[in-house]
């Protein structure tokens, strides 16, 4: 997948001066404002950013979720959750995983 992608060019990463990356899975389509993204995780400080929708109940079992807390920190990942697993990943809605990241280079 797009981490096991990223893992296997990390080499790519270190041989250029760059600051920040966006990390998009070639599988999807995005209708997103990268510059407000880039912007927000800018402003955060964070390590990482990772982009998420909100997901109804009976769509959530397609996708990988994220509970987040309420600072908006990823505390758990769920692959396709289904039963009480699936109620578990509950916040206020079920967040979907976009496998979009922006990250800081070390």
């Amino acid at each position: 997948g797009t981490a096991d992608a990223v893992r296997q060019y990390l080499w790519l990463f270190e041989e250029h001066n760059v600051l920040e990356y966006l990390v998009l899975a070639g599988d999807h389509l995005y209708r997103m404002d990268y510059e407000r993204f880039i912007q927000a995780h800018r402003e955060s400080d964070a390590d990482i950013t990772v982009a998420a929708l909100p997901m109804d109940e009976a769509h959530a079992t397609a996708f990988g979720l994220m509970k987040i807390d309420e600072e908006g920190r990823i505390v758990e990942f769920a692959e396709k959750p289904k039963g009480e697993q699936l109620k578990a990943m509950k916040v206020s809605s079920y967040n979907k995983l976009l496998f979009c990241y922006l990250f800081f280079s070390i």
